[in-house]
């Protein structure tokens, strides 16, 4: 199994999901041969975008153990953002999960 490309394909459903809910949506990876980190602060994955809200995500598939320290730390240093990661479980289907600023703890887990 070819683990970038099943990563891809959790990035395109993730983006066509926001899309259909009316974000505006841009992949932020930098591709480049010599930068090792691609993500955009080295944590999300897409940016999407609506009047007066901006979200970053970071997508995981079928991750059991994810450390959501930096995330949080994020979140509450950038108040202005809503940090979230989505996880795509292979025939369940997403768990997001939303960190808040002004708790600065995991406020909502849910599955759809």
């Amino acid at each position: 199994m070819n683990t970038y490309r099943k990563g891809l394909r959790t990035l395109a459903k993730g983006r066509n999901d926001l899309i259909k809910e009316g974000y505006v949506v841009a992949k932020v990876e930098i591709v480049s041969k010599y930068n090792k980190n691609k993500d955009l602060f080295g944590l999300f994955d897409l940016i999407a975008i609506k009047p007066l809200e901006t979200k970053l995500i970071q997508f995981k598939t079928n991750n059991q153990h994810l450390n959501l320290d930096e995330y949080r730390i994020f979140a509450h240093k950038y108040p202005q953002f809503k940090v979230e990661v989505w996880i795509w479980k292979d025939r369940k289907g997403w768990i997001k999960k939303r960190l808040s600023s002004s708790v600065y703890n995991l406020i909502k887990n849910e599955e759809d």
